[in-house]
């Protein structure tokens, strides 16, 4: 069993694991070693950024934030507001982090490291609070968007983009069929997708997943429409409005609150009854 273990551990694709940041960090180097053009360089950037966020490593995350910040200056690329709250909080997260650790270093005793902090215990770093002032300058990511200005968006990408609509209003364009028989709202599937904003150019590496396991019952709801119109196999874009991603919930950090998302999915496979999947819940 434990040699089955270890085996598994190592095989398949790191970025369908949750948890294989050091893989993940390691290809995507050699991926940003190899990039030919400032469009894939920038994509792998970020996604390298947020795997060092996630993996720990927040004094290299907060450098591969601040490279994005100069590639897109010296590329003459302005970032979308999205774009550019999510900067701000994603090097805010890796200031506060490398903070807790100093502190914890500096002020090593029972309350300087668990969480929540005793304030009157923690001494936090001049960087940190230099963040959380930059942070609270920025627009904020929650403003309401006008139902109108939706509305117009979803119009413009239906007959710009030859979308059709459904009735719930989920834009949706079939690249490739697939072959067989289309899931069902019960079944359980293997599904991998990315996600860029509104704009269509800002990629959501935080909404992306590869070979992802789950109930189609568990997606966001116009996902969960959307991946039904496919069969095995098939691919598809899908301009998700707001009311049926996060709609009144909570908007995960660096996606622009109230605004429609594209995603292109794939279905990978549709697995049997009785099948648990062990379901990642990072795009909900």
């Amino acid at each position: 069993m434990a040699a089955r273990l270890r085996e598994l551990a190592v095989a398949g694709d790191p970025f369908g694991s949750p948890y294989r940041f050091p893989e993940r960090i390691l290809l995507l180097r050699e991926r940003l070693a190899g990039a030919t053009d400032i469009e894939q360089t920038l994509q792998i950037t970020l996604m390298l950024a947020h795997n060092l966020l996630s993996g720990g490593q927040s004094a290299e995350a907060l450098a591969e934030f601040e490279q994005y910040e100069r590639l897109l200056k010296a590329n003459n690329r302005p970032a979308s507001s999205a774009l550019t709250i999510m900067l701000l909080a994603a090097k805010a997260v890796c200031s506060l982090r490398m903070g807790e650790q100093q502190n914890c270093l500096v002020n090593h005793n029972a309350d300087s490291c668990p969480f929540p902090f005793d304030a009157a215990a923690h001494v936090l770093s001049e960087r940190i609070d230099a963040r959380i002032a930059e942070l609270s300058a920025a627009p904020s990511a929650g403003a309401a968007v006008d139902a109108r200005e939706i509305e117009q968006y979803m119009r413009r990408a239906r007959e710009g983009l030859g979308m059709q609509q459904s009735a719930s209003g989920l834009l949706y364009l079939v690249v490739q069929p697939g072959a067989g028989p289309r899931p069902r709202h019960n079944d359980r599937i293997v599904l991998s997708f990315t996600a860029v904003a509104a704009d269509g150019k800002t990629p959501l590496p935080q909404l992306a997943v590869q070979k992802l396991r789950t109930n189609i019952s568990d997606l966001l709801p116009g996902l969960a429409e959307g991946v039904q119109l496919i069969a095995l196999g098939g691919r598809a874009a899908f301009v998700v409005p707001p009311n049926l991603s996060f709609a009144t919930g909570h908007w995960p950090a660096g996606v622009e609150a109230g605004m429609p998302i594209i995603f292109r999915v794939e279905l990978e496979d549709i697995l049997p009854p009785g099948e648990a999947p062990a379901t990642d819940r990072s795009e909900k």
